[in-house]
């Protein structure tokens, strides 16, 4: 035998059943969570998609841009400033203030919920620079 007593056997058989196996089980679960992480969270992910935009804004000097809102909120303007789109989209163009109308001499739009994206630009404003096919930087056309 190992010499050792049945009180220490059944102490050692405790602790590896009480411990160390959960730990392995633990471990085994904190590594399988830690592989399958989640993407980045949406507002995370807005703001990387909008950071070309913001860094374009503030190399051109600009301290404003205008908004222009998805198609389905431009009959609810009075809802614009508790939309979370709008909201997401001032904390990414940060420091550049987003103002919630059309009016300014810049207007940011992101066509990305848009079925049409070129459809949904009013036919005043003109593509000033596009970033990709969603997200353009507007201008009023000269008349």
């Amino acid at each position: 035998m190992t010499g050792l007593s049945p009180r220490v056997l059944a102490a050692l058989v405790l602790l590896l059943v009480t411990v160390l196996l959960p730990l392995r089980i633990t471990g085994a679960w904190i590594a399988a969570l830690l592989a399958s992480r989640p993407s980045p969270d949406a507002l995370t992910e807005h703001d990387r998609r909008l950071a070309p935009v913001r860094d374009a804004l503030v190399a051109s000097g600009a301290t404003q841009v205008g908004y222009l809102p998805r198609t389905a909120l431009r009959a609810h303007l009075d809802r614009l400033t508790s939309d979370p789109h709008y909201l997401a989209t001032r904390y990414a163009l940060a420091p550049i203030l987003v103002l919630p109308t059309t009016s300014a001499t810049v207007v940011f739009a992101d066509l990305g919920a848009e079925s049409d994206p070129s459809g949904a630009i009013p036919g005043e404003l003109e593509v000033l620079r596009r970033f990709d096919d969603r997200l353009v930087l507007l201008r009023w056309k000269v008349q």
